[in-house]
């Protein structure tokens, strides 16, 4: 991928894995998963940079909780799709 189209390219990526339908979750179990979610890339072994770690700690401390609907993932982890959703936020 060619560095002027790699920006994007995780755009791109973020947007079409954030295809959630049904019934939206509980803003408590967003949260909560904001926080394992933050609780991992604080680790600094998951490859991402500071400022994203410091991007989700501050909607958690601001209160900020994106829209994550309750059908969308398959695969091992099922967690594709409202992690998608809650990059997008960050962006």
């Amino acid at each position: 991928i060619p560095l002027e189209l790699r920006t994007q390219l995780q755009r791109s990526l973020i947007r079409s894995h954030a295809a959630g339908s049904g019934a939206e979750v509980e803003r408590e179990v967003v949260r909560a998963l904001m926080l394992l979610r933050l609780s991992t890339l604080a680790t600094g072994r998951t490859g991402v940079r500071p400022e994203v770690v410091r991007a989700y700690a501050g909607l958690l401390t601001e209160g900020l909780t994106p829209v994550v609907y309750e059908y969308g993932s398959l695969g091992c982890s099922g967690d594709l799709a409202p992690l998608a959703h809650c990059a997008l936020a960050l962006l």
